[in-house]
């Protein structure tokens, strides 16, 4: 199991039906985690999250995420079935991610943690977001290049 990081991505090749698993240690009481994983195709790969430090599997899981239109999933106190139904009122502690191949992948995976959390977009990849109105969503990405940039909205 590899550690991440708040806001350092981590690269992860998968073979169909396997798992790679992710150790996080949130430290935020309230604060929302968006967790992106890009680089797959949409029907590439699926994440399974579990609180604590035990290792989801497809039966045994807190939380699924299956990509379709969004490589995102946005887990809060607030929007998150799993923390209502267990009356859970911190994010604090550990979570362990699981990236299940749907067939040979590789994937970038990274959280970003704050109370106003800012996702990371992608070199290279397309990324779809929904969100309810009155939302807001923040967005940063690096251009380490010397030529121009292009944004589509």
């Amino acid at each position: 199991m590899l550690e991440l990081h708040n806001k350092k991505p981590m690269v992860g090749k998968v073979h169909a039906g396997e798992f790679m698993y992710f150790l996080y240690k949130e430290e935020c009481v309230s604060c929302s985690m968006i967790v992106s994983v890009t680089g797959a195709t949409n029907d590439g790969v699926e994440l399974y999250i579990n609180k604590g430090t035990k290792q989801p599997t497809r039966e045994e899981f807190d939380i699924l995420k299956v990509f379709t239109a969004t490589h995102t999933i946005t887990i809060n106190l607030s929007n998150t079935a799993y923390f209502k139904k267990n009356s859970i009122s911190s994010m604090e502690g550990y979570y362990v991610f699981g990236v299940l191949g749907m067939r040979d992948t590789s994937f970038q995976i990274s959280i970003t943690s704050e109370d106003e959390p800012i996702a990371t977009l992608p070199e290279g990849t397309p990324l779809s977001h929904s969100q309810k109105a009155n939302e807001l969503a923040y967005f940063q990405y690096y251009h380490w290049l010397s030529n121009d940039l292009e944004l589509e909205l």
